[in-house]
């Protein structure tokens, strides 16, 4: 009986420690998927590269800048002069073409001799280098400089006022932005980096610190593992830990989806209009977030499916636990009760909890698989535009510790069969 004392003395601030750390596993995983929920919408594509308004704010800063002392580049200066020659050029012929245009009266022909005595076309035409670039130091002028920026200015603002998003609501952004007391996308994305890594890595240590709990729990097992005085005892505490597993493993994110662009360059009148970060797609969601999404869905198809995650993969797991505890502290009466025994040695064959292992990795391998492939198309460079894409999708805490019930149940399962069957030699 002592030992009993000892043992439970020894476990039970194990299993409460193991309580903890599932709490505080969902709880940092809650927080963290919160936080990038939030950045995903504040960093989506809706309001960033698909946004007419942001794109208007950016080409704006750009022209007003370059319009600061409305400098031209010798890049700039030698399109400009091609643009300038090439109107004068339409110029003289448009002219040509009217001074030769055949005149019927007596006045206008004598107009025409006298115009085709004095005026040389092709002495014009030699002419149009110099006339450009004389046009170009007139432009350069500080006071025709002036003139040239307001009016360029001026057409700008005309134009950025006739362009706004037609559908792009923009109270979500706004309410996140406030939220976390912040007044622009950079700010924010600043201010949570550091809190998403920080949440990342707690999660991380609360997560192996549950399975080296686990492991300890088993070596103490392992340690007492011919004293069957103990058995049941330590029967008992393991059900306990895999139910604390199995609960926090459902309500915890499994796996998380991220598709976005990294960053998109382009090169605009010789400067850079660059979007970083631009989500096109993000979820993370727990089993038991997706039983109740799958129900919400209200079709048929989807609401069976719900049904039969949240009865093969949850209810089952936890009717074996509870079941098992019957066969092995209850009376005859309780083990031989038909559904005791089905949950407690049958129900293995029909609960899904392996196979929804099996079936997660497998998504998060074709997941990752497909949007990579897909992001790939997206990759460009050239040397006015470079999108650079990537897929996050990663496995969560919530498929480790899921894996670690799926491994512990079987392993109990082996366990209560050779208790049964030592109960029912020694009687």
């Amino acid at each position: 009986m002592s030992d009993r004392r000892v043992m439970t003395a020894l476990l039970l601030p194990l299993l409460a420690v193991t309580i903890g750390l599932g709490s505080a596993v969902y709880r940092t995983t809650s927080e963290r998927t919160s936080i990038k929920k939030d950045a995903s919408t504040v960093n989506s594509i809706q309001y960033g590269l698909l946004s007419v308004d942001l794109w208007k704010d950016r080409i704006s800063e750009i022209v007003s800048g370059d319009m600061g002392d409305f400098a031209l580049s010798p890049g700039q200066e030698n399109d400009l002069k091609k643009v300038i020659a090439n109107v004068l050029q339409a110029l003289i012929t448009e002219t040509d073409g009217l001074l030769h245009k055949r005149r019927k009266t007596l006045s206008e022909k004598i107009q025409k001799i006298i115009i085709n005595s004095f005026i040389d076309m092709s002495d014009i035409r030699k002419r149009v280098p110099a006339l450009t670039q004389s046009i170009i130091d007139e432009m350069k002028k500080p006071s025709n400089s002036r003139k040239l920026k307001h009016l360029a200015q001026t057409q700008l603002d005309k134009y950025a006022a006739l362009s706004y998003d037609n559908n792009r609501d923009p109270g979500p952004l706004n309410r996140i932005l406030v939220k976390y007391q912040t007044t622009s996308p950079e700010e924010f994305n600043t201010k949570t980096e550091g809190m998403i890594r920080s949440l990342e890595h707690q999660a991380a240590v609360y997560n192996y610190a549950m399975l080296g709990s686990a492991a300890l729990f088993l070596g103490v097992w392992w340690s007492v593992r011919k004293d069957s005085s103990l058995q049941k005892l330590l029967y008992t505490f393991a059900a306990a830990f895999a139910f604390v597993f199995l609960i926090t493993a459902v309500t915890t994110p499994m796996m998380e989806i991220d598709a976005r662009i990294n960053k998109v360059d382009i090169l605009l009148v010789g400067k850079h209009l660059v979007f970083q970060d631009q989500v096109l797609f993000y979820r993370s969601k727990s089993i038991l977030q997706v039983v109740k999404t799958m129900l919400d869905a209200g079709g048929a198809d989807s609401t069976l499916v719900g049904l039969l995650i949240l009865t093969f993969s949850i209810l089952f797991p936890i009717m074996k636990l509870i079941s098992s505890e019957g066969v092995l502290l209850g009376g005859d009466k309780i083990r031989k009760n038909p559904w005791t025994h089905f949950f407690a040695f049958k129900s293995g064959k029909w609960s899904m909890a392996d196979v929804m292992v099996i079936a997660i990795f497998m998504a998060y391998l074709g997941f990752d698989g497909i949007l990579n492939n897909q992001l790939q198309s997206l990759n460009i460079k050239t040397d006015t535009l470079e999108c650079i894409s990537t897929s996050g999708t990663t496995l969560q805490p919530g498929f480790i510790l899921f894996v670690a019930f799926v491994i512990f149940g079987m392993f109990l399962s082996f366990i209560l069969e050779r208790i049964v069957l030592e109960d029912d030699h020694v009687r």
